[in-house]
């Protein structure tokens, strides 16, 4: 999988489900090292994005950095 975290391309092979942590209704994995970064994933577990809370939000913010929130380098649906 490709993840772009600001303009540089990394490649990330998913782990999942090893290391992955369970909240009440989505896994999530963190620190996860992709270059030299220390990233923080989440995996939505829905058979369609339009279920995703604030699906649109995220592709939004997508790239941008934006003052007092976390940035969001990369977001991407498996199909």
């Amino acid at each position: 999988m490709k993840i772009i975290i600001k303009g540089v391309e990394y490649e990330y092979e998913p782990d999942y489900p090893n290391g992955w942590d369970l909240t009440p209704q989505n896994h999530f994995k963190c620190p996860v090292h992709i270059g030299q970064y220390r990233c923080f994933i989440k995996r939505f577990e829905k058979k369609n994005i339009d279920d995703v809370p604030g699906w649109d939000l995220l592709i939004s913010l997508k790239g941008k950095n934006e003052p007092n929130l976390p940035g969001l380098y990369d977001i991407a649906s498996e199909k």
